[in-house]
């Protein structure tokens, strides 16, 4: 039998840092924080590492610096075997946390660490589970003597070390190069947020189990398992997304009920519309636009998908570990699984898209009674304006007040959550809730974000030096409303931004304070059906565009921080200092 003779606990919690939870899971993040502070004393910063033991105020900012990589914070107990680090790896959040056993700890028979430490973390962590993306946590067991194999038996004998929870159908065991062994003690369900694995050792591959799942020679950068981990948990997390959201089934069968009463409406004998005809075209029409916004954001889910899979091979050298049942080979035959199916589910919606717009009109008419002069969104869609805008919040108050001095009702984002009937819609339900409510859709970029293409790609200094351009979500939202409305999107672009390939050919409106720029908006929103109202003289001067100091910003370099040596962390157990 053999002996365990140490037991060590690590966590990897994944988070969003994007998206529209991610103030809630920053929030989340900050929290378990401070309860390793509070329940485990680390209270001190990690030496050697020259990162604060207290995490910065603002995670977003950080992303955007190291190339998307970054080590935010550091904390340690002062003399256990007890820290936690802070990341952030492009749009997720990563906190990774340590736990050993003291240095001397006499081999209690049996050994009760996995247990009581599970139980901890669990009591810390469990209220905010729904702001993560997905979290793993690893068991290692030390044992006496080696070589350490995959052997089931070996499993058998750890299994009954772990908690009460962690029970389950287990993957087949997967020997490392570094000379340990890992299974994942259960492989069901496939949307499983929570992940946990058993890694056994000897003293021999202490070097090598650190470097791969906790800390590499006493650096702080994410180890190569935890990326993986982390890539592994957006595949997961974006199965869930998808499973919770069946309307695909539903949207395809609407348009295909609507698409069909049309035509026999039509092949009727003596059939000439009518009022009855009209309303049905009417709802085919918003239900295509429902199915193209969904066309869209599957077609996002797949690539987001395709993306995971690829980063899941790039994180470490798989060879030998992708044996039959074996966690890592359970990643990967997800990944082509969801592909598959998603590729299937685009299939079928286009070909239900493509179908209704044989069936609907030419030209859908919006009806309205002469003395209809009501505003409200539900009873007056043509007034309606969608607007697309980032950060600059003075801009886009200036501009709903030009709309409105113009007759016109934009959108306003609580009255559109609201409208779902969820407490806490998903924001792409409020982004097609607002296009499938407008009759126009106005972008507002303004010039929000410093970016610029890597050296590696380009030798031209306009697009390798920085420029200003906007914000992602404007972009993604530009491209779903030239979707729904085609003909009703209006651009209006403010300051110097950098060119962008793919909508260089439409064209915008240079947005500034003269009576031209206005009038350039107003006959673009009557093109697109709006019933605008320049009686009077206020729509003038209503909304201050000369205000929008947007127009002036330039890209600022900020200063290179220092640097120096760091000396590495020193190690006393399995999972290095980190």
């Amino acid at each position: 039998m053999t002996r365990v003779v140490g037991q060590e606990f690590v966590v990897h919690l994944f988070a969003p840092s994007e998206g529209p939870h991610a103030a809630e899971a920053a929030h989340a993040l900050r929290t378990v924080w401070q309860e390793c502070r509070r329940q485990f004393n680390m209270n001190e910063p990690v030496p050697g590492t020259w990162l604060p033991d207290v995490p910065p105020t603002v995670f977003e900012e950080s992303a955007e610096a190291d190339g998307g990589e970054r080590t935010l914070a550091a904390q340690r107990h002062h003399t256990l075997g007890l820290q936690a680090v802070l990341r952030v790896h492009h749009d997720v959040l990563n906190l990774s946390v340590w736990c050993a056993a003291p240095p001397g700890t006499e081999a209690p028979e049996p050994w009760t660490w996995w247990r009581d430490l599970d139980l901890r973390w669990s009591r810390i962590v469990e209220r905010h589970a729904p702001y993560f993306l997905g979290e793993a946590r690893l068991y290692f067991a030390r044992l006496d003597d080696g070589p350490v194999s995959a052997d089931p038996a070996l499993y058998a004998e750890l299994k009954g070390l772990l908690p009460d929870t962690a029970h389950g159908l287990s993957s087949a065991g997967v020997a490392s190069p570094g000379g340990f062994a890992l299974w994942e003690t259960a492989l069901e369900p496939d949307d499983r947020a929570l992940r946990r694995f058993v890694v056994a050792l000897t003293s021999e591959a202490d070097e090598a189990a650190s470097a791969w799942a906790w800390s590499d020679r006493g650096g702080t950068e994410l180890p190569s398992l935890a990326r993986y981990l982390l890539h592994a948990a957006k595949l997961r997390y974006q199965l869930l997304v998808w499973q919770r959201d069946s309307r695909a089934r539903t949207l395809r069968a609407t348009l295909e009920s609507l698409s069909a009463g049309i035509r026999e409406r039509r092949a009727a004998p003596g059939a000439k519309g009518g009022p009855a005809t009209a309303q049905w075209a009417e709802q085919l029409a918003e239900h295509l636009a429902d199915a193209r916004i969904l066309r869209s954001e599957l077609d996002t889910l797949r690539r987001t998908v395709d993306i995971a899979s690829v980063n899941l091979g790039r994180s470490f050298d798989l060879t030998g570990m992708l044996v039959p049942r074996g966690p890592f080979t359970d990643d990967r035959a997800l990944a082509r699984s969801m592909l598959e199916r998603l590729d299937d589910e685009l299939g079928y919606l286009s070909a239900a898209i493509d179908k209704a717009e044989q069936s609907a009109p030419a030209k859908r008419e919006t009806p309205m009674s002469a003395d209809d002069t009501s505003t409200a969104p539900t009873s007056d869609r043509a007034r309606n304006v969608f607007v697309v805008h980032g950060r600059d919040e003075f801009a886009r108050s200036q501009m709903f007040v030009f709309l409105r001095s113009i007759g016109l009702n934009p959108l306003e984002w609580p009255a559109l959550r609201a409208r779902g009937g969820n407490a806490s819609p998903y924001l792409s339900e409020v982004i097609r809730e607002g296009l499938a409510s407008a009759q126009a859709v106005v972008v507002l970029m303004t010039p929000d974000d410093i970016v610029r293409l890597h050296p590696d790609l380009s030798k031209r200094p306009a697009e390798t030096l920085p420029s200003m351009q906007a914000r992602p979500n404007v972009l993604i939202e530009l491209g779903m409303a030239l979707m729904t409305h085609p003909t009703g999107t209006l651009l209006l672009k403010l300051g110097e931004q950098r060119p962008i390939s793919d909508i260089d050919g439409l064209n915008y409106i240079d947005l500034d304070d003269n009576q031209a720029c206005r009038q350039n908006i107003i006959s673009g929103l009557r093109a697109a059906g709006c019933p605008v109202d320049t009686m009077g003289t206020d729509w003038l001067s209503e909304g201050d565009f000369a205000g929008m100091v947007a127009k002036m910003r330039r890209p600022e370099e900020p200063p290179a921080p220092a640097r120096s040596s760091r000396p590495a962390a020193t190690s006393t157990s399995t999972a290095q200092s980190a």
